[in-house]
């Protein structure tokens, strides 16, 4: 979302299925995302860095947080600047692209920016 940070303990809604991606309000962010195949999903909001560990997971809950095939949740309290992304279990079937991981931390697909700060990663292999 931009610059700054952030999340103390808000409280969380319901959201809306529209728009796509993380938007700000007076008083917090509306997320949503779409996933056919998820079973699962959780918000992973970031205070501290990316390095950090999650300062809040929130798990949404199909029944309300779920509308057709998009997962969404309104939490108050977000500002501009909010790191977060997200874990999706699903079906694991590789050989037709299903390869869910609720370990990983997914970049959402209609974020408008993406935080390269402290990202870290091996130095690329030489070829020979």
């Amino acid at each position: 979302m931009g610059e700054g940070s952030s999340l103390l303990e808000g409280t969380v809604k319901n959201g809306k299925p529209y728009p796509l991606g993380s938007t700000l309000s007076g008083t917090g962010a509306n997320f949503s995302v779409y996933s056919s195949q998820a079973t699962e999903v959780q918000l992973v909001l970031f205070d501290n860095g990316l390095d950090a560990p999650a300062d809040r997971i929130i798990k949404l809950d199909a029944s309300v947080n779920r509308t057709a095939h998009y997962w969404h949740i309104f939490v108050d309290g977000v500002r501009s600047g909010q790191r977060y992304g997200y874990r999706m279990s699903g079906p694991q079937n590789p050989q037709v692209g299903l390869r869910f991981n609720p370990d990983k931390v997914l970049l959402d697909p209609y974020g408008r920016a993406v935080e390269t700060m402290g990202y870290r990663r091996g130095a690329p292999h030489k070829r020979k």
